[in-house]
C-alpha cells in the first residue's frame, strides 16, 4: 500500500470508500413504474449506502427506489449513492442517466384464444382492448409457467405435447416513447380427443345374429378414436370361445392394421358347433402412438343347420 509523503497508514484507512462498478438504476424506467437503485461495487465492501435521486440534474427523491411521475417523462433519471462508513468520509458515485419512458397502455378487455381446441387443431389469439391507439402486438404461447419454443404468433397449431394441459398467451403491446403493455388469456386447455390422456379408442365389433354348423362367420372388427381420425396401425387380436363348457372350442387370431385397412379388419371363422360363443377383440396401439389400447367383447350364437 502506498502512503503520500507526510501522511501515516491510519490516514489512508480513513478516506472515503472508492467506488469500483458503477451505480445503476433496475427495473422499466417509465411513468408509474418503480424502479431500484443498485448501489455497485465499493471497497471497502463494509460500507452503508443512502440514494439521492435526479430528474435532469435536479434532486426529485431520496430512498432506495423511485416511481417516476408523468412530469418526468422524457427527462433523464439518475441516483447518487452515498456510500459511508464509521469515523470516515463518504464516497459518492452516480448511475448512468436514463430516458424516462411514458406509461404502458393499459389492458381494458382481456385477449381471447379463438378456433379448433383439440390436438392438432390452430388457434387464434385476439389482441384485446387497450387504452391507446396505434399500438403493436407480439405474442407468446406459454405451456404452463413455460414458454413453448417457437410459438411467438398470433396463431398456434397445438402438438401432442399440449394434450390436457394448461396453456395461455401473453400479449405484449408496444408504443413508441412508452413502457410495454401486458396482458394474458385466460388459462385454457387443449383437448386430448384420441390421445392417451383422456379419451380411449373403441373397439366396435359387429357379428351375424346367428350362424349354422354349415357356415363360416364373418367377424368385423373397427377401430375408432374420439377425435377426426381413427388409428392406422397397431394390432387387432380376437378370440372366439364357447360359452359353454360341454363345448370345447377357441379359435385366437391376429391381424395387424394397415393404413389401407381404414381401421377395419374383418376375421372368417371357421365352422363351428351348436353353442353360444363370446368373441373378445383387443387392440395393442404400436409404441409411441398417440392411440389407447381398448377392448371389447360380445357374443352369437351356432344353431344347427335344418
Amino acid at each position: 500500500m502506498s502512503v503520500l509523503a507526510g501522511a501515516t497508514t491510519a490516514d489512508a484507512a480513513d478516506g472515503p470508500p472508492t467506488n469500483t462498478a458503477r451505480p445503476a438504476i433496475t427495473g422499466v424506467v417509465a411513468v408509474g413504474k418503480t424502479v431500484t437503485a443498485d448501489p455497485g461495487t465499493w471497497d471497502p465492501a463494509d460500507v452503508t449506502y443512502a440514494y439521492t435521486w435526479f430528474v435532469d440534474g435536479q434532486q426529485a427523491g431520496a430512498g432506495e427506489q423511485y416511481t417516476p411521475t408523468a412530469a418526468d417523462e422524457g427527462h433523464a433519471l439518475s441516483v447518487e449513492v452515498s456510500a459511508s462508513q464509521h469515523g470516515g468520509p463518504d464516497g459518492t458515485a452516480t448511475s448512468e442517466p436514463v430516458t424516462v419512458l411514458g406509461a404502458a397502455p393499459q389492458n381494458v378487455e382481456a385477449p381471447e384464444v379463438s378456433g379448433a381446441f383439440g390436438v392438432g387443431g390452430i388457434l387464434q389469439v385476439s389482441d384485446g382492448t387497450w387504452d391507446a391507439d396505434g399500438l403493436t402486438f407480439t405474442y407468446q404461447w406459454m405451456r404452463g409457467d413455460t414458454q413453448i419454443a417457437g410459438a411467438t404468433g398470433s396463431s398456434y397449431q397445438s402438438t401432442w405435447e399440449d394434450c390436457n394441459q394448461d396453456l395461455d398467451v401473453v400479449v405484449t403491446a408496444h408504443l413508441a416513447g412508452h413502457a410495454d403493455g401486458v396482458a394474458a388469456t385466460p388459462i385454457f386447455r387443449v383437448s386430448c380427443y384420441y390421445c392417451m390422456c383422456d379419451a380411449p379408442t373403441a373397439v366396435r365389433i359387429h357379428v351375424p345374429e346367428h350362424v349354422t354348423t354349415q357356415d363360416r362367420a364373418q367377424i368385423r372388427v373397427r377401430i375408432e378414436s374420439a377425435g377426426s381420425a381413427n388409428p392406422s396401425t397397431g394390432t387387432v387380436t380376437l378370440r372366439v370361445t364357447s360359452v359353454k363348457r360341454r363345448v370345447h372350442a377357441r379359435w385366437v387370431h391376429t391381424a395387424r392394421l394397415h393404413p389401407d385397412d381404414r381401421s377395419r379388419v374383418t376375421f372368417r371363422l371357421p365352422r363351428l358347433a351348436v353353442s353360444k360363443f363370446a368373441v373378445h377383440a383387443e387392440y395393442d396401439s404400436p409404441p409411441g402412438s398417440q392411440f389407447m389400447d381398448a377392448v371389447n367383447v360380445t357374443t352369437f350364437k351356432v344353431v344347427q343347420d335344418r
